[in-house]
């Protein structure tokens, strides 16, 4: 009989499908095995990592890793979530600790359902919204 070779693997007993993926379907996101989700970013042109953090949900280590995508590759920056492109927060400059600080701003917004807008970009959404539905001031409702 042949050695086994190192890719050799065995299945286990268990099935797969009791536990959730150790890799969610985001990009930069892994999940450990107690359950909590981590990410980590490579700089470019560097052989160094920024780790962005540890999440309760796979979501908020998602938009963690948008921001830090978004903001060190900038258009060209594949992500997660990319409809909230320009309502990431923005780190303070390139240092780690200021990435991860804006990575973990996106994580909390991730977690409380919102998104923290600069003045000019609420003034955009305000518009947007008065673009998209008229309001009655006479009456309380609002006309499609």
């Amino acid at each position: 009989m042949p050695p086994l070779s190192k890719r050799t693997t065995i299945e286990s007993a268990s099935d797969p499908s009791e536990s959730p993926p150790s890799h969610p379907p985001y990009r930069g996101v892994r999940r450990r095995a107690w359950g909590r989700y981590v990410s980590e970013i490579r700089l470019p042109r560097k052989n160094t990592r920024v780790w962005l953090g540890s999440f309760s949900s796979a979501e908020s280590a998602a938009r963690a890793h948008d921001t830090a995508s978004f903001f060190l590759h900038g258009d060209q920056a594949t992500l997660n979530f990319p409809e909230l492109a320009g309502f990431l927060p923005r780190p303070q400059s390139s240092s780690p600790t200021a990435i991860r600080a804006a990575a973990v701003e996106a994580a909390s917004s991730a977690t409380q359902g919102r998104v923290s807008l600069s003045q000019d970009e609420s003034a955009q959404f305000l518009e947007w919204v008065e673009e998209c539905f008229s309001f009655d001031d006479t009456e309380d409702h609002v006309q499609l």
